[in-house]
């Protein structure tokens, strides 16, 4: 399920709320109005420490996610992929590339030669 909010919801929703304190703000004398706006700093700063650990934590547990998978990935065989052992091999990867391989004697590659099936 995707919880995201739309983008123009979203500055719908500054928008809004900067309006709102605009009008009311004006609407106050400026003792009053400073009282509120130190207040309402406050708490916008504990919100903002509040999402940003949120977003650490979130961060965290998708790098750890993705490192799991990653291990999970490297420990099974890659798809498409084969290797014969001995004097000639056969290494494909990926969809229908084949290299064929001639090992000489001293278990050096004397001849590659790559091609793509069709």
């Amino acid at each position: 399920m995707d919880r995201r909010i739309p983008l123009w919801a979203a500055l719908s929703i500054c928008a809004a709320v900067l309006i709102g304190c605009g009008i009311f703000f004006a609407l106050q004398d400026l003792g009053t109005a400073n009282d509120y706006a130190t207040i309402g700093s406050f708490f916008l700063a504990l919100v903002t420490a509040a999402g940003s650990l949120l977003s650490f934590a979130r961060s965290k547990q998708q790098a750890e996610a993705a490192a799991r998978h990653e291990a999970r990935q490297s420990q099974q065989p890659s798809s498409g992929s084969m290797i014969n052992h001995g004097n000639i091999g056969n290494y494909q990867s990926g969809p229908g590339a084949v290299a064929h391989i001639v090992i000489n004697g001293s278990g050096q590659a004397s001849h590659v030669k790559k091609r793509r099936k069709r």
